[in-house]
């Protein structure tokens, strides 16, 4: 499945806090080296651009995603999203499926699985966000500050022992963005169109408040705005003298220069369909306000914010059938 180039799409996004976040950083023992840091640090690096900046990982936004996009999927096929913490032989009061691929490979003498077969014995989750033989075709940037450095205050906190009511752990201080915005990218690539329903049903759910990020839900932290900059959608651009390529052909006929966004079981040849058990062929999606060029050897498709929302919400119900399959 990774092996050639049938489409991709690539969110522009900014992330605006709604209230205090903290994305803590790994290094909370400098408190105890430098008195003046608080107990608690929002983490940070070095851009040679912006200097010493607050940020957030995109490894952080992606434990959250692929956390929704589970429980979402769970709800409606259990076996369609699996425990990376349950093996084979592990049992479970809740009927969770165990972690995909896990020991196989040891167990048979192979040193890897095949990709066609890891691809098919994978979960609906671990085909789009990977496992430790299938790669993920989810790649999530980090998000670096927009508009200057972020403001930033330190608020203080206190554990209450529950059974003598005195104070466990504290006082402590934390570090919390409170305004500012930070943009980076999310890229999904050979994606079927029910893949990026899901996706962007995850990616609303966190915008519309549903889904909190980083540390301290529980005290009102982390709750983000995702504003939807640009979509651009890329397929391959069938060049005059190219050789024989099915993929040009497919997408010669089914592209062109519309603005429909088409997932990859339309995209690909039947064979190839049949061999990744992908889903049967449907009619492309809509992208609201969107443009369609040629960019060299891609076609790209462009839309703005309102297309954008449009497009995932028309995409949402198509996961809920491609779990049901």
């Amino acid at each position: 499945m990774h092996s050639k180039f049938y489409n991709e799409a690539i969110f522009h996004i900014t992330l605006r806090p709604q209230g205090p976040l903290l994305i803590k950083s790994g290094s909370e023992g400098g408190a105890s080296v430098n008195p003046t840091l608080p107990d608690m640090n929002f983490v940070r690096t070095y851009r040679p651009d912006l200097g010493e900046v607050v940020y957030i990982p995109g490894s952080s936004l992606r434990g959250v995603l692929r956390s929704h996009a589970e429980k979402l999927v769970r709800s409606v096929n259990l076996d369609e999203a699996c425990d990376p913490f349950l093996r084979a032989n592990d049992e479970n009061e809740y009927g969770l499926k165990p972690a995909c691929l896990r020991g196989k490979d040891k167990s048979e003498g192979k040193e890897k699985i095949d990709g066609v077969r890891a691809y098919r014995e994978s979960c609906y989750i671990c085909r789009i966000f990977g496992n430790m033989e299938v790669a993920g075709r989810l790649k999530i940037n980090d998000f670096y500050p927009r508009n200057g450095n972020p403001t930033t205050e330190v608020r203080y906190g206190v554990a209450i022992d529950r059974v003598t009511g005195s104070v466990a752990h504290g006082p402590f201080d934390m570090e919390v963005v409170t305004d500012g915005e930070f943009s980076g990218t999310i890229t999904l690539r050979n994606f079927t169109l029910g893949q990026l329903g899901l996706v962007g049903a995850a990616l609303c759910d966190m915008a519309d408040g549903f889904v909190r990020l980083g540390y301290g839900k529980a005290r009102g932290l982390g709750q983000v705005d995702f504003i939807f900059e640009k979509l651009e959608i890329r397929y391959l651009r069938k060049k005059e003298k190219a050789a024989r390529s099915i993929i040009s052909e497919i997408l010669s006929e089914v592209v062109g220069e519309n603005n429909k966004v088409y997932g990859i079981e339309t995209l690909c040849d039947a064979d190839t369909a049949k061999e990744f058990a992908l889903p049967p062929a449907r009619e492309g999606l809509e992208l609201p306000g969107g443009s369609a060029s040629p960019s060299g050897s891609f076609i790209l498709l462009t839309g703005d914010e309102d297309g954008t929302r449009k497009l995932l919400e028309a995409a949402a119900p198509l996961w809920v059938e491609e779990v049901q399959r």
